[in-house]
């Protein structure tokens, strides 16, 4: 993340989105390849991927839902019954 008074524009939240999605779709791809790809350093690159990955984490709990024994049990129910399967 560049500040301005470094004389670079902070990044937009699309371009935060962007990299990390392009990082974790391209596994295989080198933090440098990364940022030269998106124009920015590979510490930049690390601020980015842990940013959104932190807000990403912090949006589970509202997300992200374990089931409970009743849904797990009806869930089996419904698997057992349309496939046969235990």
């Amino acid at each position: 993340y560049f500040t301005e008074s470094a004389g670079r524009l902070p990044f937009t939240p699309e371009k935060h989105i962007l990299t990390f999605l392009w990082f974790v779709g391209h596994q295989s791809s080198s933090y440098r390849d990364v940022a030269d790809r998106f124009g920015i350093t590979i510490s930049g690159l690390f601020d980015v991927i842990t940013r959104v990955a932190d807000f990403v984490m912090s949006l589970s709990p509202t997300i992200i839902k374990y089931p409970n024994a009743e849904d797990k049990k009806q869930t089996a129910d419904r698997f057992h019954q349309t496939k046969k399967f235990p």
